[in-house]
């Protein structure tokens, strides 16, 4: 149960960084320097990191007018967000399926302040989870209940500071862990942090007008797997300030062996599906999306060797919901 917990929690922050508002080294000097082995250990490094960068590509630029997409918020101006997510399990071992269950809905309040941009369009920001409750059920297993409450507790004062460039592109991430705060959720989320690149959604260079439509490709590591994920944009809505589009999600990946030491045991992934969709009010005066609403269907289907081989099918599905909140009133009568 605990794996599955922290898996919802790495999966809502990563869905943080999807629903921004994009969404949401000079190494051969370096390399120089240092004797040729270390240098080209730290090329390929680079080329490494270089080939997982979210790739972008225009499929249509829809109807005149076009215009570009670029974030431009001002410095000191805030949101608050409330996500909720829904989540529903289920599996098959060896041919034996067990009921569908519903993981507990939860609800996060989120925080954020633009700290700084710069002169060339480089937005730095900062993001608290001020508040996380879970939606109390008769569908929910109460145990899992009284295990989330937990977890979800210990992530209240959770911060992280970014910087995404003027088409949203992630230059990196600090986090503040609030004290107290689970060793191993702390480890998961330590994890993410070292793959924001891959879970922001850049805007095309070119400009586009309604009916425009973008590809964002991505290479992930994830959950001990390596996949592609692919999600296209289309606009249906354009004003002064936001961009209204409808996003087709799809991941795939290739028969592998799955990096499950953690578990304490070995698995082979046989194959992945996912598919979803959703539509989002992009805010080009913020970071974070106004409003969206994205639903997925994810199926794996898995060899785990634990004594014996096992094979494990695991069905998700998910429904993740943001929305602008107002922020709340200072003493003196008047937003912070």
């Amino acid at each position: 149960m605990m794996r599955s917990l922290l898996s919802h929690v790495r999966f809502v922050l990563a869905t943080c960084f999807i629903l921004c508002g994009a969404t949401l080294l000079p190494a051969s000097a370096l390399s120089a320097a240092l004797p040729q082995a270390v240098g080209h250990a730290i090329d390929e490094k680079v080329q490494e990191k270089a080939a997982n960068q979210p790739q972008v590509l225009l499929v249509d630029a829809g109807q005149a007018p076009h215009r570009t997409l670029r974030l431009s918020p001002s410095v000191g101006s805030k949101q608050r967000h409330e996500l909720t997510m829904a989540m529903t399990m289920g599996s098959e071992a060896n041919g034996q399926k067990s009921p569908s269950m519903k993981i507990p809905t939860v609800k996060y309040t989120m925080d954020s302040t633009i700290s700084d941009v710069s002169a060339t369009g480089d937005v730095a920001f900062t993001v608290e989870y001020t508040d996380a409750t879970i939606v109390k059920d008769d569908q929910a297993p109460l145990d899992m209940i009284e295990s989330m409450e937990g977890v979800m507790t210990s992530l209240i004062g959770l911060q992280f500071k970014s910087t995404v460039d003027h088409r949203g592109f992630a230059k990196g991430v600090t986090l503040e862990l609030p004290e107290g705060i689970d060793p191993v959720v702390a480890g998961q989320i330590e994890q993410l942090s070292n793959s924001v690149e891959q879970l922001t959604s850049p805007f095309p260079a070119e400009a586009v007008g309604v009916g425009g439509k973008w590809k964002l490709t991505t290479p992930m590591n994830s959950s001990g797997m390596k996949f592609v994920q692919t999600v296209q944009y289309t606009v249906v809505e354009m004003t002064e300030s936001t961009v209204t589009v409808t996003v087709e999600i799809s991941q795939a990946a290739e028969e592998q062996e799955m990096d499950l030491q953690d578990a304490g045991v070995e698995a082979r992934l046989l194959s992945l599906d996912c598919r979803g969709q959703g539509r989002m009010k992009l805010n080009l005066a913020a970071i974070f999306s106004d409003e969206a609403s994205v639903k997925a269907d994810v199926k794996v289907e898995m060899i785990v060797k634990a004594g014996q081989d096992i094979e494990l099918t695991q069905e998700v599905s998910t429904h993740v919901q943001l929305k602008a909140l107002p922020l709340p009133e200072s003493k003196e009568g008047s937003a912070p």
